[in-house]
């Protein structure tokens, strides 16, 4: 049995993409939601790069 080699995806340059940052809060009940909502509130952030934040939405609303 002949094994052919998997085929690479062509992607997208990436050059103008911008790069994506992840971003936990951490602790639910420490500063890192506060923390987070103010660097996502500021929309100089979306001009370097995309951010994703990992928390839940509750937590961000209070």
């Amino acid at each position: 049995m002949i094994l052919k080699p998997m085929e690479q995806p062509v992607l997208p340059e990436r050059t103008s993409e911008k790069p994506a940052i992840v971003i936990t809060v951490g602790d639910p009940a420490g500063i890192g939601p506060e923390i987070v909502s103010k660097a996502i509130a500021n929309a100089e952030i979306f001009k370097i790069c995309r951010p994703i934040v990992i928390a839940e939405l509750g937590i961000l609303q209070r």
